[in-house]
């Protein structure tokens, strides 16, 4: 039997929508002459749009997952990060509306939680796939992966060329903080979520596993140029990484729903067919 379950429709509705909400939203920010000009506005509108729907998508997406189950509650748990890092962003534009002297800043405390409480969401919903027989592989090669992610990741930030010097600011803290959040709470079990996906009969399940990684990569590298940007008008460039991570991410919560949906249409339909099939006499 083919176990390939495509994506759904909705799915490819909100990737092709959030996609381009992005474009709209980075285009205008890029060609953006001061901060709150007309594409300054444009773009922070356009983007917090497409956070909202990203975070609509993933926290319907948890509720289709089997409920009371870890992949449910990890799910739920990543919305509430996402909403969390939305409100912490959505207060400092708003901020900026009205002051335009207030100056942006990706650091703050209320974005590192918001990716904290996501990252353990990740932790939770992965780290519940898998036997318990063939887990220790996987696990072993994610750590790798996430560890090597993680001091490459450190390098570009402490020394990001010859030409920069070598100095660590507060910024640099943060950073260094949130990088541990993005390699060991979201690329660790994702990483390892794919792998061991990947040993079991459903392994089609990997390819919502694969756009979590790729989002946990997306997040780390903003995280990276976020303290290499004046703050202000300037910390723009890891925004554009940390929405498109967001697309990333609800795009994988989507695809899981897709797969869960999938499945229990296949199980009515077994019990459909058992139920119409004549049963034998007893003689």
């Amino acid at each position: 039997m083919n176990d390939w379950v495509p994506a759904s429709r909705r799915t490819l509705r909100y990737i092709g929508v959030a996609s381009l909400l992005w474009v709209v939203g980075v285009t205008t920010g890029l060609v953006s002459q001061r901060i709150n000009d007309v594409n300054d506005i444009v773009s922070d509108v356009t983007l917090l749009v497409m956070v909202i729907v990203s975070v609509a998508v993933a926290g319907w997406s948890a509720m289709q997952c089997q409920s009371g189950s870890l992949l449910r509650r990890g799910w739920l748990l990543t919305t509430l990060g996402l909403g969390v890092a939305f409100a912490s962003v959505a207060y400092m534009v708003v901020r900026t509306w009205v002051s335009p002297q207030y100056l942006f800043n990706g650091a703050a405390p209320g974005v590192t939680a918001g990716f904290a409480i996501g990252g353990f969401g990740y932790a939770v919903g992965g780290f519940s796939v898998g036997r318990k027989g063939g887990r220790r592989a996987p696990f072993f090669q994610a750590m790798v992966l996430a560890a090597a992610v993680y001091a490459v990741m450190m390098g570009a930030l402490l020394a990001p060329g010859p030409t920069m010097p070598f100095s660590v600011g507060p910024r640099d803290v943060a950073a260094a903080w949130r990088l541990a959040i993005d390699c060991g709470l979201l690329l660790f079990p994702a990483a390892y979520a794919t792998l061991a996906q990947l040993r079991l009969p459903n392994g089609h399940r990997a390819r919502g596993w694969m756009w979590a990684s790729a989002g946990a990569l997306v997040l780390a590298m903003g995280d990276v140029g976020a303290p290499l940007a004046d703050l202000g008008d300037q910390q723009f460039y890891p925004v554009m990484l940390w929405c498109l991570g967001v697309i990333l991410i609800a795009a994988s919560a989507s695809l899981t729903a897709d797969f869960e949906r999938a499945e229990r249409g296949l199980d009515r339909g077994r019990v459909r067919r058992l139920r119409a099939e004549p049963r034998a006499e007893v003689h």
